[in-house]
């Protein structure tokens, strides 16, 4: 489980180049870089926080790379997480259930969110 927070108006390279760095062994892709690396494909990953940027407005490249390079799935709720009716605030999850609701907060620009978060566990049969 991680939280993030993005800078505004970051490049979206300098993002994508931030998450790879940190999740890179739990992807495929560095497979192929590093001979004889085995992934950790199978651990359960949530990352969540402010990313600053509006999948309202904004075409949502982080959430395609995060799905491309780690299979990680974007939460559906769109509802704005602003005062400014923004949906700014993510959560990205893989081999995960969650239930992710608006949180009531007097205290923050940000409407915070709640997550309820469930492991799904794959059990070797043979085992």
């Amino acid at each position: 489980m991680a939280s993030v927070y993005i800078h505004p108006n970051r490049d979206i390279r300098q993002v994508q180049l931030l998450l790879y760095s940190s999740l890179a062994q739990y992807g495929a892709s560095i497979q192929n870089s590093i001979r004889n690396f085995e992934s950790e494909l199978d651990v359960p990953i949530a990352l969540m926080g402010d990313f600053n940027i509006d999948i309202n407005e904004d075409k949502n490249e982080v959430a395609e790379f995060l799905a491309r390079e780690f299979k990680m799935i974007h939460h559906p709720n769109a509802l704005p997480t602003t005062m400014g009716n923004t949906c700014i605030d993510h959560v990205f999850l893989r081999n995960m259930n969650n239930e992710c609701m608006p949180y009531i907060s007097y205290f923050s620009y940000h409407r915070p969110l709640l997550n309820r978060l469930a492991l799904m566990y794959r059990r070797d049969i043979n085992k």
